[in-house]
């Protein structure tokens, strides 16, 4: 009876926390587009995705969760925020042709904030960067919102 009693509470709260704290998701909705599979595979583990642009950053810069998404050569896009999230010698190696890279920083614009930054020269390294480093970032957004990685016998997505 107890044990029920906690399981339903917990079912009952989950939701509660996941409405309180989206995963901010900064970039263009061209390179959004473009990472179409990852956020459904976000909205599969019932992970609320929030779409800013890197202009409206300013009111998210508290968010818990923050990811970074989109190539440097973009119009409009992340390479201002980068500069901010990623180091001189990081942003470097990020402007070099054929480059791609996941880094994940901690407290960028917040105290306690976590900041995941997919990017590259242009958008082929984007997608390179959140693929090639999928099994990392999921251990870390699942971790986020207290979930764990299902892998199966064919690995993890390619997302």
């Amino acid at each position: 009876m107890v044990f029920g009693i906690v399981v339903l509470a917990g079912l009952a709260l989950a939701p509660v926390a996941f409405a309180a704290d989206p995963l901010i998701v900064v970039s263009t909705p061209a390179s959004l587009a473009k990472a179409a599979d990852w956020t459904k595979f976000m909205a599969s583990k019932n992970i609320p995705v929030k779409n800013v642009a890197p202009a409206d950053l300013a009111g998210f810069k508290d968010a818990k969760h923050v990811v970074l998404l989109g190539a440097l050569d973009e119009a409009g896009g992340i390479k201002p925020l980068t500069e901010k999230a990623l180091s001189k010698s990081e942003l470097d190696r990020m402007n070099q042709p054929g480059s791609s890279a996941m880094y994940v920083k901690s407290d960028v614009w917040s105290k306690g904030q976590e900041v995941i930054v997919f990017t590259g020269a242009a958008d082929k390294g984007v997608e390179t960067a959140r693929k090639g480093n999928r099994a990392e970032w999921m251990d870390i957004i699942l971790g986020w919102y207290g979930l764990e990685s299902e892998v199966g016998k064919s690995g993890t997505p390619s997302y």
